[in-house]
């Protein structure tokens, strides 16, 4: 396994935790709730639904510099 294998697992399993806890935030759980359960500060899982929820924004827009702006966050490859 490369560094980059490591790198895109570690990718992929933060975006899982990360969808788990915008179905926490949809389901009703506070931060404080949420942040419990996944063992993490409750600014951290704001953080992170902030993010999630700014990105969708983006992908939504019709802005093209909200589209740069996603690129950019994502990296080159343009996926998250």
């Amino acid at each position: 396994m490369t560094a980059l294998d490591s790198i895109a697992r570690a990718r992929s399993a933060r975006r899982k935790r990360d969808l788990e806890m915008v179905a926490a935030w949809a389901a009703g759980q506070s931060h404080a709730e949420i942040a419990r359960a996944f063992q993490l500060s409750t600014e951290n899982v704001k953080d992170r639904l902030e993010r999630h929820f700014r990105a969708k924004q983006r992908e939504a827009s019709s802005d093209p510099f909200d589209k740069i702006s996603l690129a950019c966050e994502r990296g080159s490859s343009g996926k998250a």
